[in-house]
């Protein structure tokens, strides 16, 4: 919940009880922000999730290095002047020719546990992250390794993407399917292109975004009092409580992918 507080200061120049002049008018702007969530207790479980689907990324990528050197010892099993080197080398050589999209996006176990890491977080992640990015009167300085730190984070929702294609595939060959029909593929690195749209997503600018007020909520001076009013104006299962993170990136990614399509 974030709070913005005006307080308006009135200095008068009084000579007696009864003759006060007003010297000057001055207005000034307090910002903060309060979170109220349970992430601490989900900390566990996100963690978990994000250490399967690395680990497991990891032992991909060292079990097809070393089916790759496989492939080029068999192939000289026959040549005795052939030097383990050598074999290695070319074993390397054949690594890097596998498509880097096909390793990563190859399984759907990691891909299933980072997308659900990335729907529990993200709600409070992408909060944190707007509040980051509002500064005082609109000033914003760049800072080159917090933003490509930021940018990393918040373009985790290809790992949503990279689900929902694996779904798609799931679907389209469970029924009636045979393998001269093919299956459906996406072009090279377009994934991440389109789920690069949502680090534009905490970018505050009037020309395309309204930003008008549409209600007022006076609310009590407790805090208490305040974050229960919140509580109240928001339900359990709306989406700025349950799936704001989601539903970001699901704007973004569904704006990048009809400028793509137009």
């Amino acid at each position: 919940m974030q709070v913005d507080i005006s307080t308006i200061i009135r200095a008068r120049k009084c000579t007696d009880a009864n003759d006060c002049e007003t010297v000057f008018v001055e207005d000034y702007r307090y910002e903060t922000i309060v979170v109220a969530s349970d992430l601490e207790n989900w900390f566990g479980v996100v963690a978990l999730l994000r250490t399967l689907g690395q680990a497991y990324c990891y032992a991909r990528v060292l079990l097809l290095m070393w089916s790759c050197y496989m492939v080029r010892a068999a192939e000289d099993a026959d040549d005795r002047t052939s030097s383990c080197w050598a074999r290695v080398r070319r074993g390397l050589f054949l690594f890097v020719r596998v498509p880097s999209q096909a390793v990563v996006y190859g399984s759907s176990i990691p891909i299933f546990c980072y997308a659900l890491a990335h729907c529990i977080d993200a709600p409070n992640t992408y909060q944190i992250l707007e509040h980051r990015f509002s500064t005082q009167l609109g000033l914003f300085k760049l800072n080159l390794p917090e933003f490509v730190r930021f940018a990393a984070i918040q373009m985790r929702s290809i790992w949503l993407l990279a689900a929902a294609a694996h779904l798609g595939v799931w679907f389209s060959t469970s029924y009636y399917w045979a393998p001269t029909n093919g299956l459906p593929g996406i072009p090279e690195y377009l994934i991440a292109k389109i789920s690069s749209a949502t680090i534009a997503s905490q970018l505050r600018t009037l020309s395309f975004r309204n930003v008008n007020i549409e209600s007022i909520h006076e609310l009590s001076v407790s805090h208490r009092t305040a974050t229960s009013i919140k509580q109240f104006t928001s339900g359990p299962l709306s989406g700025n409580k349950l799936l704001e993170g989601v539903l970001i990136d699901l704007k973004f990614v569904l704006c990048e992918y009809l400028s793509n399509a137009i």
